[in-house]
């Protein structure tokens, strides 16, 4: 896979990380913080769309402009449109991730892993949920571990990195369960704000930045 990072992707991942760090600084600019890092991201999707115009570019840019979306009206306090618009999002990326077929082996491999995590956190979980968003919480952790579970499957030559990138979202919304449901406060943030934003980072590079994938199976 031919790497076409640029400088322009430094600048713009210069750019998520000030928004990140007036974020964990918990300063008054909160929703323009979020805007700054969210836009960031997108913007090195735009480019990896631009420049492959592939599936998987196209699939990548579409669910991080969704995660935009969720991350702007979630902070200003709609959590069941943030909720469905990361859910929607996860699916693009899933069909991204599987957009050149799935390599069995490790897509039950990602499935058997997920399904263990899953439930793991199901029995942590459920009991601290309002009873009228149980419904799109479980939803939404079906969704994000169908996520983990195509990028494990991929047959991407960038499927390394999408795999670190799905974990490290999948484990930056455990945190954003636990702030929300179980322990809210402000240390929080210093968990699922970095790992949340290096996964849309690593995604957004994603169709522009990875290696061969061994072939040891045939679709």
């Amino acid at each position: 896979m031919a790497r076409r990072i640029t400088t322009t992707d430094g600048v713009l991942a210069a750019t998520m990380l000030v928004g990140l760090g007036l974020l964990l600084a918990g300063t008054g600019l909160g929703i323009w913080a979020v805007v700054l890092a969210s836009t960031s991201f997108v913007a090195v999707a735009a480019r990896g769309v631009w420049h492959e115009r592939s599936a998987l570019a196209i699939c990548l840019g579409l669910g991080l402009v969704l995660c935009w979306t969720g991350d702007v009206v979630g902070y200003l306090g709609n959590f069941e449109l943030s909720a469905g618009s990361f859910l929607v999002g996860h699916l693009v990326f899933a069909g991204g991730f599987l957009a050149k077929g799935a390599a069995w082996r490790r897509l039950l491999a990602g499935f058997g892993a997920v399904l263990v995590a899953g439930l793991l956190i199901g029995q942590w979980l459920i009991p601290h949920l309002p009873a009228d968003q149980r419904v799109l919480v479980m939803a939404y952790m079906v969704v994000i571990s169908i996520m983990v579970i195509a990028a494990c499957g991929s047959r991407q030559p960038s499927l390394r990195l999408l795999v670190v990138a799905a974990v490290l979202f999948y484990v930056s919304d455990i945190a954003v369960a636990r702030w929300k449901f179980v322990s809210p406060g402000s240390e929080n943030r210093f968990f699922c704000y970095p790992l949340y934003y290096t996964a849309c980072l690593l995604l957004a590079l994603a169709s522009r930045w990875g290696g061969p994938v061994r072939e040891e199976e045939t679709p």
